[in-house]
């Protein structure tokens, strides 16, 4: 979707967008938010990329281009910045004209908090890594854990076709891949037993769920939860491991994966079973190691997008 090109206009590098057109204001916000996810990834590992403006805006490729009213109905625009002014996006300007990449990393972290705050508040996510002869054995795990859709989706491999019954999501009329794309997109429901934070969750949503204390031996259906497999992990195509990122609806859905400890014990449980090789809670701008190699912890790193070998140094350097 995005590359990075030399620059016509700056000097060193830049962003460009390299894919189909789209209509709808989800998608938008999609591509905005992963532009500038991918420029924190950048910037944390040492990289100053000019963010390549609006061509490279989903937001603007919807709401700027072919309008006779620059930013015309653009959700930014209507918080009062129209063209961006005032944003952390002009900080970033600010900050590649000057080479400076601490002030660049910061402003990037800012624009997402920003952009968030706008669409729909917070977006933790789950992200476990496995060795790349692992996948199979990991998306099982996944589904003894899941609802069955039915129809299930198709990997279709040279030789035959293995039925996943989970939902797809994007794009939403695909329901089968190949085994060698570089990423497979599901929706499901998820069974965790009942704690205090789900039992919480699901009476705030005004589920028909009990009124008694948790019982451990019962569990629940926590969804829709967004399940991306990358089979190549973005910006490291060269990378041994895939990775399954399992992201929420919005805030209340986050505020649940950080609260549950029977989320986060489902998921240790997921790591040791495959086996996996690292889990991270993702906070967007920080993230939380709850197992590596064998170990369960609980330590914090400044950048979630960390494959499991940068944190492993990182928290070697910080112990």
């Amino acid at each position: 979707m995005f590359e990075i090109i030399k620059s016509d206009l700056h000097p060193g590098l830049e962003l460009a967008y390299r894919a189909d057109g789209f209509s709808t204001d989800g998608q938008a916000w999609e591509v905005s938010l992963l532009k500038w996810k991918l420029l924190l990834r950048l910037c944390s590992r040492g990289m100053l990329v000019a963010d390549g403006g609006r061509q490279t805006c989903g937001l603007c490729a919807l709401y700027f281009f072919g309008h006779e009213d620059e930013c015309e109905n653009c959700p930014i625009k209507k918080t009062g910045h129209p063209g961006c002014r005032g944003t952390p996006f002009r900080d970033y300007l600010v900050a590649v004209k000057k080479g400076d990449l601490a002030l660049a990393k910061q402003a990037v972290a800012a624009e997402i908090v920003f952009l968030r705050s706008l669409q729909m508040g917070l977006d933790f996510s789950y992200m476990l890594y496995f060795e790349r002869d692992q996948l199979w054995n990991a998306l099982q795990a996944v589904v003894e854990i899941a609802w069955a859709h039915d129809p299930p989706a198709l990997i279709h491999f040279p030789d035959h076709a293995l039925p996943i019954p989970l939902d797809t999501w994007a794009p939403m009329d695909k329901k089968e891949f190949q085994h060698d794309e570089p990423e497979f997109n599901f929706a499901t429901v998820l069974n965790f037993p009942e704690d205090a934070a789900v039992l919480e969750y699901l009476r705030a949503r005004n589920d028909n769920i009990h009124n008694g204390p948790p019982d451990p031996d019962k569990k629940q259906g926590i969804g829709m939860i967004y399940l991306t497999v990358y089979r190549e992990i973005p910006d490291q195509p060269a990378s041994d491991l895939v990775l399954l990122n399992f992201s929420t609806t919005g805030t209340n859905m986050s505020i649940l994966f950080e609260g549950s400890g029977s989320i986060r014990k489902t998921f240790t449980g997921l790591l040791e079973k495959v086996p996996g090789v690292c889990g991270v809670f993702n906070r967007e701008l920080r993230g939380q190691v709850f197992w590596l190699k064998g170990q369960q912890l609980s330590e914090e790193i400044n950048d979630p997008t960390l494959l499991p070998a940068e944190i492993e140094a990182t928290l070697g350097t910080s112990r």
